[in-house]
């Protein structure tokens, strides 16, 4: 497996912070400065977002049934981008907050689905590693949240809650252009599922 370049592309993918959506850990914390009551934050963060997620996971699947996995990816990191910064140069208002909120929650299940289309893909037949594959890519993919979390939180530090949008708007909206110039360079762009997994 390691040996194999679409493993090590695999790799290089799910370490990039495409679709990461660290922002949502943070959001109850950044509350305050919008003005949101506890009410909105608990709502949103709580059932509704949880609702909000899986129609993105819906919508993300239909795309993906649609679009070839790895655009379907970078489209989903391009859009939580573009919430990001949406959210950073709007007001920090409480409507904003609930807005932003929610759409960046639609985006995440939409990266969910594009993640798990693409992590699917790049397994194939898999044979007797697919397991092994599956369980290492899924382990991966958490390291971008886990340091995309810290990267927000100090752009929070810096400069309040439009620089941790800032931060998160930029990783996404850098990373998915890199991703999209560097698919059109490798065998993973240019041949079909079952070439690139054996």
């Amino acid at each position: 497996m390691l040996r194999s370049r679409t493993s090590l592309a695999g790799f290089a993918i799910f370490l990039a912070p495409l679709g990461a959506a660290a922002a949502a850990n943070l959001f109850s914390g950044v509350a305050v400065d919008y003005r949101a009551s506890g009410q909105t934050v608990v709502w949103i963060n709580g059932f509704g977002g949880a609702l909000l997620t899986v129609l993105g996971s819906l919508a993300g699947g239909f795309v993906c049934d649609r679009m070839a996995r790895r655009l379907a990816y970078a489209l989903a990191a391009i859009l939580m981008g573009m919430c990001g910064a949406g959210m950073m140069l709007a007001p920090l208002t409480r409507p904003v907050f609930a807005a932003g909120v929610s759409l960046y929650l639609m985006t995440q299940g939409f990266a969910y689905a594009a993640y798990s289309a693409l992590l699917l893909e790049l397994i194939g037949a898999g044979g007797r590693s697919a397991a092994t594959r599956f369980t290492l890519y899924n382990a991966v993919a958490n390291v971008p949240v886990t340091y995309m979390t810290w990267l927000d939180g100090q752009g929070y530090k810096r400069f309040g809650p439009r620089g941790l949008l800032g931060t998160d708007a930029l990783s996404n909206l850098v990373s998915a252009v890199i991703f999209l110039f560097l698919i059109r360079r490798t065998l993973f762009a240019a041949k079909p599922v079952e070439a690139i997994t054996k």
